[in-house]
C-alpha cells in the first residue's frame, strides 16, 4: 500500500482527500457556466427547498438522534474523536479502516479495537470540524444538516439536467426534504448521510461531464477533477460506493462500443472518465484493501457476507420499510411511476434507477449482523440506515413520478389547480408533524436503551474514587458522551490476562460494569460468554437497578491470580 510505504498518516490524507474535494467541488459549481444559469433562474425555488429541508431537520427541542444501531451510529464520532497512534489497523486491514480505544481512555489507551467494514472518510470530516469548534456529541448531526441542504441543491440540479423542465426537479427537491424518515435517520451520526451528500455530488458532475457540452476546455477539466476526487471521498467514505466507479465505468465502456460519442472530444471525455473509475478502483483495491474486508467479514460471521439467503431474509424488511407511511409518506408510490417513466423514455434519469437497483442489491444479498446470521429477525428499521444511502436516489425517482402523474393528468390538474396547491401544503403540513413526531420516538428510544445509561455510569464513574474503569458492550456511547479521561473496557475484550495487566498497572482500580437488558439474550450471552464468566468470578456490588440497565461494582482482588470460571451473587450495600 503506497501510504504505508509512504509513511504517510491515513488521516493526514484523508483529510486532504475532504478538503480537495470541498474545493473542487465548489469552484466546479461557481464557475460552470450552465449549472450558474439554472440556479439564477431558479435561485428562489432552490431556497426554499434548503430552508424547507433545514427546518424539517433541525431539532428546535432538543431532540437529537444520533441512531438505533450501535456500532454505526457511534464509531465514527468516536474515531474522530480518539488520538491513536499511526498504523493502529495494520493487522486487521487497511490503514483507513477505524479504529477506538476498547481498553483505557481517549487520552491513554492500553488497547485498541479496530472496526472491519468502517472506513475514516466521515471521521476526517468530523476532525476537520473539530479544528473549528467545540466538541459536541451531536456536531456530526449539525454536519449531516449542512450535507442535506447541498444534497437538496444538488438533487434538484441532477433532475433538471436530466429533464429540462422545473417539476420533477422541485418534486424530487420536496421528496428528498419532507420525507420523515430522511429528515430523522437521514441527519443522525452514521455515515451514511453524508454519504449520499457525496452520491448526490458525484452523480452531478458526473451528468454534467457526460451528458452536456462544456464551454471552455478549462471548465471540463475542472469537471473531471471535481468528479474524480468526490468519487474517492465517496469510497472512503462508505465502501459500497465503489458501485459509483463500477457503474460509471460500464457506462463508459458502453457508450465507447456503441460509438456514442463520435466526435474526438467526446471520446477524449468518456477516456477520462474511465480513467476517474479506474483511480478510484485501484485505491480501492490497495489501499482500502476491500478483499482483506471480506476475509475478514468472512472470519467473523463464518461464511461469505453475500448470499441469497440473507436476500430472502432481508428483502421484505425492505420492502415492509418502504410501503410504510410513517417513515416514508407513501412516496413509493412515485417511486414507483418515476421507474417506470425512467425504463419508459430510456432517458438519462434510467441511469439513477440502474444505481438505486445495485444499491438495494448489495444491501440485501450482503448480511446484516452476527445476530442475523444466528437467527434473530431483522426487523423493518434496521433498514433504515441503509437505505440513507439512497435518499437521493430515490428521491430522483419520485421526482420523475410526480412529474409522469402530472403528464398524465394534466388538464384534470389545471382544472382543479387551487386545489391541488391546497393539497401539496396539506401533504408539507402532515409531514413535518409525522417528522416531529417520529424523531420525538427515536429520540426517547435511542435515549431509553442507550444514553440514559451511559451517562448514569459516567456520573458514576466520576464520582468514584480514580482510577475507574467502565466495563460495558458499548463503550462507545460511553466515550461519545464522556470526557476523554473516562477509562472503559469493552466486555468483549476482558479476559484474565487483560484484567491481571490493568490491576497490575493501576493497583487499587475498581470497575463499573454496566449491564443492559437489551443484551439479555442467549445470543449475546453466548458471544461475551468469557468476559461475562471473568466479571461473574468477581465479588460484586449491586448500586443501581433500572428497568433498562443495572450498574454493578466490581471488587478486584489486590493481588493475587485473577479468575474467571465461578459466579457469585450480589452484594446489596
Amino acid at each position: 500500500m503506497l501510504t504505508n510505504w509512504l509513511l504517510l498518516n491515513p488521516f493526514a490524507v484523508a483529510q486532504s482527500i475532504v478538503l480537495i474535494a470541498l474545493s473542487s467541488g465548489v469552484v466546479f459549481v461557481v464557475t460552470d457556466p450552465y449549472l450558474r444559469t439554472v440556479v439564477k433562474a431558479h435561485w428562489k425555488l432552490i431556497t426554499l427547498f434548503v430552508i424547507m429541508a433545514a427546518i424539517w431537520r433541525l431539532p428546535f427541542h432538543d431532540t437529537f438522534f444520533h441512531g438505533l444501531e450501535y456500532e454505526d451510529s457511534y464509531v465514527y464520532t468516536v474515531s474522530a474523536r480518539a488520538d491513536l497512534p499511526r498504523g493502529v489497523s495494520q493487522d486487521v486491514g487497511s490503514v483507513y479502516l477505524t479504529s477506538t480505544c476498547v481498553a483505557g481512555s481517549l487520552s491513554s489507551c492500553e488497547e485498541f479495537e479496530t472496526y472491519s467494514g468502517h472506513y475514516i472518510g466521515w471521521p476526517s470530516i468530523i476532525r476537520i470540524a473539530l479544528r473549528l469548534f467545540r466538541y459536541s456529541p451531536n456536531l456530526p448531526i449539525y454536519l449531516n444538516i449542512l450535507g442535506s441542504c447541498a444534497s437538496v441543491v444538488f438533487i434538484f440540479l441532477i433532475c433538471y439536467l436530466a429533464t429540462d423542465g422545473i417539476l420533477a426537479p422541485s418534486a424530487a427537491a420536496v421528496v428528498f426534504a419532507s420525507t420523515p424518515a430522511f429528515a430523522v435517520y437521514g441527519v443522525a451520526t452514521y455515515a451514511e448521510p453524508i454519504s449520499n451528500t457525496c452520491i448526490s455530488a458525484v452523480l452531478l458532475f458526473a451528468f454534467r461531464y457526460l451528458y452536456r457540452a462544456h464551454d471552455a476546455p478549462r471548465g471540463r477539466i475542472v469537471n473531471w477533477f471535481a468528479l474524480t476526487v468526490t468519487l474517492l471521498l465517496a469510497t472512503l467514505i462508505k465502501r459500497e460506493n465503489v458501485l459509483l466507479a463500477i457503474g460509471l465505468l460500464l457506462i463508459v465502456t458502453i457508450c465507447l462500443l456503441r460509438r456514442i460519442g463520435t466526435t474526438p472530444a467526446d471520446k477524449g471525455k468518456l477516456y477520462w472518465a474511465a480513467c476517474s473509475c479506474a483511480i478510484v478502483l485501484v485505491f480501492s483495491v490497495t489501499e482500502l484493501q476491500l478483499g482483506r474486508t471480506l476475509i475478514s467479514e468472512t472470519q467473523e460471521f463464518g461464511h461469505f457476507p453475500f448470499s441469497i439467503l440473507n436476500a430472502k431474509i432481508l428483502l421484505v424488511p425492505f420492502l415492509q420499510a418502504c410501503v410504510s407511511a410513517k417513515w416514508y409518506s407513501c412516496t413509493f408510490v412515485f417511486v414507483l411511476l418515476g421507474i417506470g417513466d425512467a425504463v419508459r423514455r430510456k432517458s438519462v434519469a434510467s441511469v439513477a434507477f440502474g444505481f438505486l437497483l445495485s444499491y438495494v442489491l448489495l444491501y440485501t444479498f450482503h448480511v446484516h449482523s452476527y445476530y442475523q446470521v444466528h437467527g434473530e429477525p431483522v426487523l423493518p428499521y434496521e433498514t433504515l440506515r441503509f437505505a440513507m444511502n439512497l435518499m437521493t436516489l430515490y428521491s430522483l425517482m419520485a421526482g420523475l413520478g410526480v412529474a409522469a402523474m402530472f403528464r398524465m393528468w394534466h388538464a384534470q390538474f389545471a382544472k382543479w389547480r387551487t386545489l391541488a396547491l391546497i393539497g401539496i401544503f396539506v401533504y408539507a403540513a402532515v409531514c413535518y408533524a409525522a417528522t416531529a413526531r417520529l424523531r420525538q420516538e427515536a429520540h426517547e428510544a435511542e435515549y431509553a436503551v442507550r444514553v440514559n445509561p451511559a451517562l448514569a455510569v459516567v456520573r458514576l464513574a466520576q464520582a468514584s474514587v480514580p482510577p475507574t474503569y467502565i466495563a460495558t458492550l458499548e463503550p462507545l456511547v460511553v466515550q461519545i458522551f464522556a470526557p476523554r479521561t473516562i477509562n472503559v473496557i469493552g466486555l468483549y475484550a476482558i479476559n484474565q490476562q487483560l484484567l491481571t495487566t490493568l490491576r497490575n498497572l493501576h493497583p487499587g482500580m475498581s470497575i463499573v460494569y454496566l449491564r443492559q437488558r437489551q443484551y439479555a439474550t442467549p445470543v449475546a450471552r453466548n458471544r461475551y460468554a468469557l468476559g461475562l464468566e471473568c466479571l461473574d468470578s468477581q465479588r460484586q456490588v449491586l448500586l443501581r437497578s433500572d428497568p433498562n440497565f443495572t450498574l454493578i461494582q466490581i471488587k478486584m482482588p489486590a493481588a493475587g491470580e485473577i479468575t474467571c470460571e465461578r459466579s457469585t451473587p450480589f452484594e446489596i450495600p
